[in-house]
């Protein structure tokens, strides 16, 4: 400090400071050191806040710079996704068969190529069915149970890239690359998955054009109909090009902007060579453990392959996930460097593998993440198993235990007495002299720490429940500043009352009289000293739950770091005293036998003040000297701590902020998906507890004065950002609220007594089922929203605008409503061509195939239904885990072969990908107890096509465009069927003398509720 001045020219002369600055800011120092400090504690927050920003901005390659080094062309690649997002492309709809055949010609254009024929790739174009009747690996999706039959037809895309040792030894082995070409009817599918499918087209030109081939293949798989059920990794995993892989990367986002995150991975090497090898790393764990908790409803087809036993590594793109399957992903927010990024990433993965082996990471997968894995703002990660995390944490809670214990020892054998005693309060605090003392400030602070959790929960999820739900969804960095000015206000209100408490302990010290910093007295030590033991029990609490979780595991940085501080402060307090005394002040402290007049803490030795002689030195040095090295006994003892907060929080804030920011995005949008606003709350809770707790060693070190100023200035910033998140409305073009989108009809028709009858009496013959559309359901709109959202900032009944009024708004699944609006309203319910499906009835005949109970069926139903996604179920018959044998029919689908397949449960599913088929038969073979028993099939035809194609006035997307125009631009428009359109179809068999209702029933009816809902 006194070169610092000498240089600047601001030494002081005779008593004065030159210079205007200097002077001011030498004179804050002296006069206000505590408002001083929290102007720097801001500064520094902002400054660790820009630095973060600044980091995740820079973690991605520029273009030019990725082509140049990789080959990878992100221009390229922008080129085909605009050619496969022109228009929403579901499958089954001609859209979808247009980017089949897109993507067919591209990679028929590269096996065909030189290089693709000399390295001998091939082009696999899967048309075959594909039959499913455990469906015990789509467990994960929506509503699909155990035992339901599945029967889809294939057109996925397999372009395969032979490696060196396949074309010297003829070993297969191959690393499957995974995206989807399909998207939903409300979504031209840019980032979900448009991104990915592209980025794969370019690898696989990369991979062939280059002269350095990879030892192992590689199989890129284009899979079709991932949005309806995750059918087409249902049917690679059946198709024999799957015995060869032996690892996978899966490529599925929410959005097409961003940084590309891998975030689950069943395979540690995998993880291991990413961090190795991918120039631009971004990971972290912490995506599968809020998907496992259910904090974000999505999957993808990686569950489908790591369950068939294959291991593998998840990316997605993450950033806006507002946009997910709604007309906002699209390519005005696609950047380049996103693409690149993925690119770059991946290829860095894959070469990485080839350089270790792919040996190496040919295993049988976890059933959940093999590592904790995290990067630290897209520049460093780190990659530990869950079992050496928790080796990590504890042995590090050791070590701060036995490194201040050896300290102290080592001070009490060599050091003199002015040495011991002055570097007591902190080697005391660190190891605790006394253990009653250190536990007694080790629980408060802890106490401390759970208070504080606690109100910033119920502060933000009361905000999040009752006053504005969607405030979170709407503006999350809102949300997430004022958690963390929450936390700070409940730390300062915590240590006021915590010194009101302690004055009259501390003005018995002093014989009655005020000591300096009225209020607080020593208080500063305790904190200190209970904020290190605080952390040590955390390490130890993170440690304990390593094995199952690792969302504590971030814990560890500030415990480090805040040990290594303290720990640096007192080699420099040691180093010092044994250098300058002088340094620390007019007076030291020693160890005297004399009984002191004065009580202290019960931690604290006996001791008496000694004059000594000081000689001159320069005041601003000796301030900053006494700040930083003896912060207890300073004025202007709060700089000391705040030295002390800067050292040893500004790594662990970083890591939390990029942790913060990429998470509370992600559960912000999962309000609108039915996550309880509590939730929320409780971990913007947990993100901002571990920064007041260090900044509570700064407020303690503040005059009460001074804190009761911070307690008044933080109350009134929350105070604005409540009113700010309360009154503000909380959806924007960026940020809308999001709307799941229904266009249902629905006809039903009764098999008399009459009919049953002559079937069961063998003289029935052919009977058609006409369809009567019930009097009261006629085709409707319907439009499912938040409850509060609706209530607190949207009304129903103006959302469509021109005066359309909804039916009625009933209460829908995950706590939202559905409003449903009348078709016809719209002015477009004509134009909808709605899926038909026709239904006949007959008694089955001798080349009917036999019933699972050996019986041969009584009867054979009939569905023909026109390409597409097909759902039936049954309420009225007991699944056979309750009624046996002779509860199972049968069903053939002629087109996928004359297996009959048992319908072990109360519900199949059909999928036809080829819009241009023609319609096709269904064939149910009922027992005769189906006869004889009141039942119900009900069965959802899904459509997102029309006769006339995409671009006609009669097909289901011109009443789509039509919700699309009438709602604001605040409002984006999502499906709740996996069609556009769904026609319901009933057939009710009432006999004359039904047996009773099957025990089954009313699981039955669940499972009803849960398909068409």
């Amino acid at each position: 400090m006194k070169h610092f001045l000498m240089h600047t020219g601001r030494l002081r002369v005779g008593g004065s400071y030159r210079g205007t600055v200097s002077a001011t800011i030498l004179r804050l120092l002296r006069r206000k050191p505590d408002q001083v400090a929290l102007v720097v504690l801001v500064a520094f927050l902002a400054l660790v806040t820009a630095v973060t920003l600044g980091l995740r901005s820079t973690a991605r390659p520029s273009v030019p710079g990725a082509e140049y080094l990789t080959g990878f062309s992100a221009t390229r690649a922008r080129h085909h996704l605009e050619r496969i997002t022109v228009t929403e492309h579901p499958t089954p709809s001609r859209a979808n068969w247009d980017v089949r055949a897109y993507l067919a010609t591209v990679l028929g254009d590269l096996a065909s190529s030189p290089a693709g024929q000399s390295r001998g790739v091939t082009l696999v174009k899967s048309t075959g069915y594909v039959v499913d009747s455990r469906a015990d690996d789509l467990l994960s999706f929506r509503d699909i149970s155990a035992g339901d039959v599945t029967v889809m037809q294939s057109s996925n895309l397999y372009l395969r890239i032979p490696g060196k040792r396949e074309r010297e030894s003829g070993d297969r082995t191959s690393l499957m690359l995974s995206s989807h070409y399909d998207s939903v009817a409300t979504s031209r599918g840019v980032g979900d998955d448009g991104l990915g499918v592209v980025a794969m087209l370019e690898l696989a030109r990369v991979l062939i054009e280059s002269p350095t081939a990879l030892s192992y293949s590689v199989l890129l798989n284009f899979n079709n109909a991932e949005e309806t059920g995750l059918y087409g990794a249902q049917a690679t995993v059946r198709d024999p090009l799957w015995r060869d892989v032996a690892a996978f990367i899966n490529i599925d986002s929410v959005c097409p902007t961003g940084r590309p995150l891998l975030y689950r991975s069943t395979s540690r090497e995998m993880v291991e060579i990413f961090q190795q090898f991918a120039p631009y790393p971004h990971a972290s764990v912490l995506g599968q453990e809020l998907m496992d908790a259910g904090l974000i409803a999505s999957d993808t087809d990686y569950s489908v392959y790591w369950r068939h036993n294959v291991t593998g590594v998840d990316f997605a793109f993450y950033d806006r996930r507002w946009v997910y399957h709604t007309d906002l992903d699209a390519l005005p927010l696609v950047e380049d460097e996103s693409i690149a990024h993925l690119g770059v990433n991946i290829l860095g993965l894959m070469r990485g593998i080839d350089t270790v082996g792919i040996e190496h990471v040919r295993r049988l997968p976890e059933r959940r993440n093999a590592v904790v894995f995290t990067d630290y703002a897209g520049h460093s990660m780190l990659v530990l198993g869950y079992r050496g995390l928790a080796v990590v944490l504890l042995a590090s809670a050791a070590v701060f235990v036995l490194v201040p214990a050896a300290w102290s020892a080592a001070f009490a054998v060599t050091g003199s007495a002015a040495t011991r005693v002055s570097i007591r309060p902190w080697s005391g605090h660190v190891l605790g002299v006394r253990l009653r003392a250190w536990t007694k400030s080790t629980l408060a602070v802890l106490g401390a720490l759970f208070a504080n959790l606690v109100a910033t929960t119920l502060v933000l999820g009361s905000l999040l429940t009752w006053v504005q739900p969607m405030a979170v969804s709407g503006r999350p960095g809102l949300i997430l500043v004022l958690g963390i000015a929450t936390s700070l206000l409940v730390s300062a209100l915590t240590l006021i009352a915590a010194a009101a408490w302690a004055a009259p302990h501390v003005l018995s010290d002093y014989g009655g009289g005020p000591p300096s910093h009225l209020g607080v007295g020593r208080l500063h030590v305790r904190v200190q000293r209970g904020t290190l033991g605080a952390w040590l029990v955390l390490l130890v609490l993170a440690g304990v739950t390593a094995t199952t979780t690792a969302f504590l595991s971030h814990f560890l940085w500030f415990a480090v770091c805040l040990f290594g501080a303290s720990l640096a402060v007192d080699a420099l307090a040691w180093t010092a005293l044994n250098t300058r005394p002088a340094l620390l002040g007019h007076t030291v402290v020693v160890t005297t036998a004399t009984e002191s007049p004065h009580r202290h803490d019960d931690d604290d030795e006996r001791t008496t003040l000694l004059p000594v002689a000081v000689p001159k030195i320069d005041p601003a040095t000796a301030a900053v000297c006494r700040a930083l090295l003896t912060p207890q006994r300073s004025r202007g003892r709060a700089w000391g701590y705040l030295l002390l907060f800067a050292a040893a929080s500004a790594w662990p804030l970083l890591v939390t902020l990029d942790l913060a920011l990429n998470y509370v995005m992600g559960l912000a949008f999962s309000t609108q998906e039915g996550l309880p606003g509590w939730v929320v709350a409780a971990f913007v809770a947990f993100m901002a507890g571990p920064v007041a707790l260090n900044t509570g060693v700064v407020f303690a070190a503040l005059s009460p004065r001074t804190l009761r100023g911070v307690v008044l200035t933080l109350s009134a910033v929350v105070f604005v950002l409540c009113s700010l998140a309360a009154v503000l409305f909380p959806f924007t073009p960026a940020a809308p609220l999001k709307l799941q989108l229904a266009i249902t009809t629905a006809s039903n028709t009764i098999v008399g007594s009459d009919t049953l009858a002559s079937l069961l009496a063998g003289t029935g013959s052919t009977i058609p089922l006409t369809m009567v559309p019930p009097p009261a359901a006629s085709p409707t709109v319907s439009l499912a929203m938040m409850p509060a959202a609706g209530s607190q900032a949207v009304d129903p009944a103006a959302l469509l605008g021109d005066g359309v009024k909804p039916d009625a708004c009933n209460p829908y699944r995950f706590g939202t409503r559905r409003c449903t609006y009348p078709a016809s309203a719209l002015g477009a319910a004509a134009n909808v061509t709605w899926p038909a499906a026709t239904f006949a009835l007959r008694r089955a005949g001798s080349q009917a195939p036999q019933l699972p109970s050996g019986e041969a069926p009584m009867a054979e139903l009939t569905m023909t239904v026109p390409a597409g996604f097909v759902t039936c179920s049954t309420t009225g018959i007991a699944p056979p885990s309750l009624a046996g044998d002779n509860s199972v029919a049968t069903l053939v689908v002629p087109a996928a072969g004359p297996k009959a397949i048992p319908l072990r449960s109360n519900r199949f599913t059909y999928l036809h990908a080829d819009p241009h088929s023609a319609p096709v038969e269904l064939r149910m073979y009922l027992p005769r107890a189906w006869l004889e028993t009141q039942w119900s099939l009900q069965c959802r035809v899904h459509s997102n096509d029309g006769v006339l194609g995409q671009n006609s006035t009669t097909e289901p997307y011109a009443l789509y465009r039509e919700v699309l125009r009438r709602v604001p631009d605040w409002v984006a428009v999502t499906l709740t069927e996996r069609g556009l359109v769904a026609a319901d179809y009933a057939v009710n068999f009432m006999p004359a003398n039904p047996r009773p209702q099957a025990r089954g029933d009313e699981w039955s009816i669940a499972s009803l509720l849960s398909m068409l809902f």
